[in-house]
């Protein structure tokens, strides 16, 4: 791999995980926000916000239950963070004519493009892992767990749907 390259990997990678590591707990409530149901005949929702969201799931599942689902990003994150950096690298080496040329905002967009759709191929079914393990309340209180893990919940998805359920995860993300 050429110096260059391997810069943008390791610079993608470790930026990456400190993005998943600090991240975490906000995207996790960010989730469980987004996924709280609507009560019905005017009750109100599970959450009244996000400091509300915060302290219920720290009660109920202790500091680590912000943490939930952080595995398979974290485990994914240097390389799609990579893929993100050598695509855009890679975009813009092949838009020169010559090496060392500026390149126009234009072709700076259409680099950033093409480093995205490589990567959305990696993270829209890692998000979907994440996002169904961060929902997931903790055993207890009746409250039944459906995934002990990612690779449980893989699985599960593949056993239940085959692949098309992580193409299903693209398709309705994009």
């Amino acid at each position: 791999m050429e110096t260059r390259a391997m810069k943008d990997f390791i610079s993608g990678g470790i930026g990456g995980i400190f993005m998943i590591v600090i991240g975490q707990p906000l995207d996790t409530i960010k989730v469980r926000l987004q996924t709280q149901s609507n009560r019905p005949h005017g009750r109100s929702p599970m959450y009244k916000g996000m400091v509300d969201c915060a302290v219920k799931s720290i009660r109920s599942e202790g500091v680590r239950g912000l943490f939930k689902g952080m595995l398979t990003p974290m485990l994914m994150i240097t390389p799609i963070t990579a893929l993100y950096f050598s695509g855009f690298g890679l975009a813009k080496k092949l838009q020169q004519r010559r090496p060392g040329d500026e390149l126009t905002t234009s072709q700076l967009f259409k680099a950033g493009m093409f480093s995205s759709l490589v990567a959305m191929v990696f993270l829209v079914p890692v998000e979907r892992i994440k996002c169904t393990l961060q929902v997931q309340q903790s055993g207890g209180r009746g409250r039944m767990v459906m995934y002990c893990g990612p690779m449980d919940c893989v699985r599960q998805f593949y056993r239940e749907a085959g692949i098309s359920e992580f193409t299903k995860a693209l398709s309705q993300h994009y």
